[in-house]
């Protein structure tokens, strides 16, 4: 039986792993589109609006503290980079919702890099408030399966539900955008990308995982269970 635990605990980190990779190989490769100045990069389609280099940065650090967890989940240094990273995210992203309903768009997003202002007639490399209130949302949520005390199930059940709105909220935006009728676009408000939308897709899979392994006893996630959203990743 403690082989079997120990088998489905393993199994779970490895989808939080993954999902933790790929959410930072997107930021990271829009970061790269910005750097060699390839919006394709950063937009996944021509005359589709790109990932703000902001966003970007938030990807890769929120990936980064979700892998470190899964491979090092009891390690303090671990915990403590989870936190710093969560509480960051956390509290920029609150501050970019409130700037995006104010209408105000800090240049401090750009990071340095030389970004058109608009395209049809949308504000370029700066941040959506689908996108801001959806990163306070993940790091809540991370922030919330820090801990692996069975004494924290409740948090865990939080953390789930959050999870399960951003990848439910994301498919519909990443739907959206294989039907080639991307939302909110043609509006005042500034839409969330298509690598966004996707990375929150990952994003979202590795954070309900991570709440799942603490709301259900290992050895009650069956193997089936894990298949199954390892068969999702692959599709994705």
């Amino acid at each position: 039986m403690k082989n079997s635990n120990y088998t489905e605990h393993h199994a779970g980190n490895v989808i939080i792993l993954t999902a933790g990779i790929l959410t930072s190989a997107i930021g990271l490769l829009a970061m790269i589109g910005w750097i060699l100045h390839l919006p394709l990069l950063a937009s996944f389609g021509a005359q589709l609006i790109p990932m703000a280099p902001s966003t970007a940065s938030l990807f890769i650090l929120l990936g980064i503290a979700l892998s470190l967890r899964s491979r090092l989940p009891l390690y303090r240094g671990t915990y403590f980079a989870g936190l710093s990273i969560g509480v960051l995210v956390a509290v920029t992203g609150l501050l970019l919702f409130i700037s995006s309903l104010a209408g105000t768009y800090p240049g401090i997003e750009h990071l340095g890099f030389s970004i058109p202002n608009t395209l049809y007639g949308i504000q370029i490399g700066h941040m959506s408030s689908v996108t801001a209130i959806s990163y306070a949302a993940c790091a809540l949520a991370f922030l919330l399966t820090l801990s692996q005390s069975v004494e924290h199930s409740k948090r865990a059940w939080i953390a789930l539900v959050l999870a399960f709105s951003i990848v439910l909220n994301w498919s519909l935006f990443l739907f959206a955008y294989l039907l080639v009728t991307p939302l909110m676009y043609g509006g005042g408000i500034v839409p969330p990308s298509l690598p966004t939308s996707l990375a929150f897709l990952f994003l979202g899979i590795g954070l309900f995982m991570s709440a799942g392994l603490q709301v259900w006893p290992y050895h009650r996630i069956k193997d089936a269970a894990i298949t199954r959203v390892s068969y999702v990743l692959l599709l994705i």
